[in-house]
């Protein structure tokens, strides 16, 4: 997954409902979501479900 794919999917799970992000993150691999996780961290964002 290249950085332009990681940002869009980074700013649809902040964006959209919590079920929508929930299966947006639920269709990515392993190593994206680690990814995903450390960015939501680095900027202290709290999903409405647990990762």
């Amino acid at each position: 997954m290249n950085l332009d794919a990681t940002a869009k999917v980074y700013r649809k799970l902040i964006t959209s409902t919590p079920y929508r992000a929930f299966m947006v993150y639920e269709k990515l691999t392993e190593k994206e979501k680690k990814k995903i996780r450390i960015k939501l961290n680095q900027n202290n964002i709290q999903l409405p479900f647990t990762l």
